[in-house]
């Protein structure tokens, strides 16, 4: 894909009379020609943030306490626009959890 067309798709893409719209509607053209100069530009308006991040005994616990309860077995959920089981989405999720834990046991036991 050209520099051209990766600015037009990104522009494209912006949502109208979002922030995100006129920042990049009010870039000079000379910047808008290139996609490493937009590219640029956005990283310098909306710098990357540093996420926070989780202790291993703080994963570890959270795994720990993540628990199904009986009565939640066999119940169905609405999860990101359609219906599932409890049971799976707990599921789901605990697998999520042992993955961020930074002991291969932990992760292993659910595979």
């Amino acid at each position: 894909m050209s520099e051209e067309r990766k600015v037009t798709a990104f522009s494209n893409r912006l949502k109208s009379g979002n922030t995100a719209e006129e920042w990049f509607d009010d870039l000079e053209d000379a910047e808008k020609g290139s996609w490493v100069k937009v590219k640029g530009a956005f990283a310098k308006r909306w710098p990357k943030k540093t996420a926070s991040s989780r202790s291993a005994h703080d994963k570890s616990n959270r795994l720990k306490a993540h628990i199904l309860q009986e009565n939640k077995l066999g119940v169905w959920q609405e999860e990101d626009g359609h219906d599932e089981l409890s049971h799976v989405l707990w599921a789901d999720k605990a697998l999520t959890l042992a993955n961020d834990v930074p002991d291969p046991q932990v992760s292993s036991f659910l595979r």
